[in-house]
């Protein structure tokens, strides 16, 4: 939690919107993007259902897919997108 404030803290600082992106769609993640938004991050959930056919790289190994990697990516994009698009909060 002190590791992210400071961040959010030196981003917002220095002028920058800081977006705090997640993985995973579980309580702790959850935590970790409710803990930023309240120094003023912008927070996005990009967890994805890596049990769907074609979202790990199987037989390699667990990891996320190309495919994975693509929607991770899309939705990462948006998130910035919509950041951009609208006037910074006030410091």
């Amino acid at each position: 939690r002190a590791l992210v404030a400071r961040i959010v803290a030196a981003a917002r600082a220095s002028g920058a919107r800081p977006l705090v992106a997640t993985l995973t769609a579980d309580a702790a993640a959850a935590a970790v993007r409710a803990h930023a938004e309240g120094p003023g991050a912008e927070t996005v959930d990009l967890a994805i259902d890596l049990d769907a056919p074609g979202m790990r790289n199987l037989p390699h190994d667990g990891h996320p897919s190309p495919l994975a990697q693509r929607r991770y990516a899309r939705r990462l994009s948006r998130a910035l997108g919509a950041i951009a698009s609208t006037t910074p909060p006030a410091r």
